[in-house]
């Protein structure tokens, strides 16, 4: 396995690093790493790099990069929104891999949280797309969400207990609040608020439809979660019986790997998403006959 780094883009602002097989094998598509947040190509605990050097291993090549003011990638000099650039970003990695030598017109692309969206993104766009890992992805609570969630709580003594305290607490405040004379103000400290990222999901029906796109071409799909997301995602089934209108049939792969963090911090759960990725390309993208 190889590596190197590679200036690319528009105005060769992009900056990444490609990963290429010692022996090259015919028929892997090549593989893009998309930046999760401000993280750089490394990756949360170095997760990109492990991921790209198992895959060049494996036979793929692989270019990790940085979007546009990111890492080591300058900022854009045009007026393009960060999502609109991330996908015009992720074509010119694509454009790039394309044209070397002995380049391939098959990608998949793969990214955690914010990374794995702008995957999902490109990969609506662009027909080079055969495959897509998102870690991490878009998720909707359903039945058996809830279910999961509180099902335990239903019989756990403690959670009653921590229940009616927060209850208690509350209508206790709501007591002392009432009992203030109206239009005074007492001192009290300021309470410093951290700001807070959200990040905001579309319409289940808009996923749901441009999930049937990609199904409608192939798109080979590989989702790992983590618990890393306990307000939207609880156990493996949940993903397809979101969209149970759409028929997946074989092109779905879904891993719950759980215990582990949101970032896949612990070296056992990396190993085991390494695996689970490995594992995955070589079972639908075999070698060339």
């Amino acid at each position: 396995m190889r590596e190197k780094a590679v200036k690319f883009g528009a105005n060769r602002g992009l900056v990444g690093i490609v990963a290429e097989p010692a022996a090259p094998v015919a028929g892997k598509p090549a593989v893009v790493l998309l930046n999760s947040g401000i993280l750089h190509h490394v990756g949360a605990s170095r997760l990109y790099v492990q991921v790209a050097r198992r895959l060049a291993a494996a036979g793929h090549v692989t270019l990790r990069f940085d979007f546009s003011g990111i890492g080591d990638s300058e900022p854009r000099r045009d007026t393009l929104g960060a999502a609109e650039s991330a996908v015009v970003e992720t074509r010119e990695a694509m454009d790039l891999l394309q044209a070397r030598k002995g380049g391939t017109d098959r990608f998949v692309l793969f990214g955690l949280c914010s990374g794995a969206d702008m995957g999902f993104k490109a990969a609506g766009v662009d027909e080079r797309v055969v495959g897509l890992v998102q870690l991490d992805p878009f998720a909707y609570r359903t039945r058996g969400y809830y279910v999961h969630h509180y099902g335990p709580k239903l019989v756990n003594v403690d959670a009653w207990r921590n229940y009616v305290s927060v209850r208690v607490q509350r209508w206790r405040a709501t007591r002392e609040a009432a009992r203030r004379a109206p239009g005074t103000v007492e001192d009290e400290p300021l309470e410093y608020v951290a700001p807070e990222y959200r990040r905001v999901f579309p319409p289940r029906e808009e996923t749901q439809a441009k999930l049937q796109a990609l199904v409608s071409r192939r798109v080979q799909l590989l989702n790992v979660f983590s618990s890393g997301m306990p307000d939207h995602y609880n156990h493996a089934e949940q993903y397809r019986a979101s969209f149970p209108g759409l028929d997946f049939g074989s092109l779905l792969q879904v891993e719950f790997i759980r215990g582990a963090e949101h970032t896949f911090t612990f070296l056992q759960d990396q190993e085991r998403l390494l695996d689970m990725v490995e594992q995955w390309a070589t079972r639908v993208f075999p070698p060339a006959t």
